[in-house]
């Protein structure tokens, strides 16, 4: 045991080691907003078919500023699941789309991680859907989460902060600021701008 400068004694805490990679700090140059759109059907799925992600919509949102400095969307091809007409009806996303811009998940969280620093910066979605639908599809893929530990939902945030007893809709968010929403509803693109 140490003694203080009046002679107390004190116990000296050893400094914890971090281990590489253990926790890494959040940027806080650009806010990542996501928005996805899975694969989806009227009922409940076909046989052996299940929801995956088919577009990461993202949005950045300059730290300081809080403007909007990009948009851009990554289609991703589906490993086990096809695009039904309900499907298509919704997001406007169809199977050529699919087939010509379509990128392998893995290919799309190594995009994010590489062009979008989605590991380094915190992300922000409208409901938990998101958060919950890339942990799913990362599990089934045996592929690291692309996004970091700091992730915020808006949809209570936005409720709290206005003061309303009820979760709203991005459209319905919109409505309550008399903001209309710009873009096509349902893409991930324009829904993670529109958040």
């Amino acid at each position: 045991m140490e003694k203080d400068k009046k002679g107390n004694r004190v116990e000296k805490l050893k400094k914890k080691k971090s281990r590489p990679g253990s926790k890494r700090s959040q940027n806080r140059d650009v806010a990542l907003i996501i928005d996805l759109e899975s694969t989806c059907w009227m009922g409940p799925p076909p046989e052996g078919m299940h929801n995956e992600i088919i577009e990461f919509g993202i949005a950045g949102v300059d730290y300081t500023t809080k403007e909007i400095i990009f948009k851009e969307s990554i289609i991703v091809k589906p490993l086990s699941s096809e695009i039904s007409s309900f499907c298509t009806k919704l997001t406007t996303i169809d199977q050529k789309l699919i087939d010509e811009e379509g990128v392998t998940f893995e290919e799309a969280c190594n995009i994010l991680r590489t062009k979008f620093k989605s590991k380094d910066r915190i992300w922000l979605s409208w409901g938990e859907y998101d958060k919950t639908q890339v942990q799913k599809d990362c599990d089934l893929r045996g592929v690291e989460n692309p996004f970091g530990r700091v992730h915020f939902n808006l949809k209570p945030l936005f409720s709290f902060a206005m003061g309303i007893h009820k979760d709203l809709s991005v459209a319905g968010a919109l409505n309550h600021l008399n903001i209309p929403f710009e873009g096509t509803a349902h893409r991930g693109v324009d829904d993670a701008y529109n958040t």
